[in-house]
């Protein structure tokens, strides 16, 4: 299967179908939801305070992160950090189907998680 390469991220013309959201948990800091990309089309997110992971149900999107690009497929994921801007687009010929969780803020602690017996 021959794919062309990605050079530029520039949306093609949006219509409001080409994105849609529906938020499915919200337990806390804890948020997913699901979102449909038409193919083609282009899902942006400014940068955000707390971690995410992208995990792809069905199709192939191309994300950026930081002016890295990573081409993910099918049950593939994609941790982002906190303060990173994502953009997600759609490579497939088919709507793209992609879980998306917020974490919890990170718990920044002083002290071990571990301590082993003798140190």
């Amino acid at each position: 299967m021959n794919k062309d390469p990605i050079i530029t991220m520039t949306p093609p013309d949006r219509t409001e179908d080409d994105v849609q959201i529906k938020s499915i948990l919200q337990k806390e800091d804890l948020k997913g939801s699901i979102v449909l990309i038409s193919p083609g089309a282009i899902y942006d997110e400014s940068p955000r305070t707390k971690d995410r992971v992208v995990f792809v149900i069905q199709g192939e999107v191309m994300a950026e992160v930081d002016e890295l690009f990573y081409l993910l497929g099918q049950e593939e994921a994609l941790q982002v950090e906190h303060g990173k801007a994502l953009s997600l687009r759609n490579r497939s010929t088919e709507p793209a189907k992609i879980f998306h969780l917020d974490l919890p803020a990170r718990v920044e602690t002083s002290e071990p998680l571990l301590v082993f017996p003798g140190r």
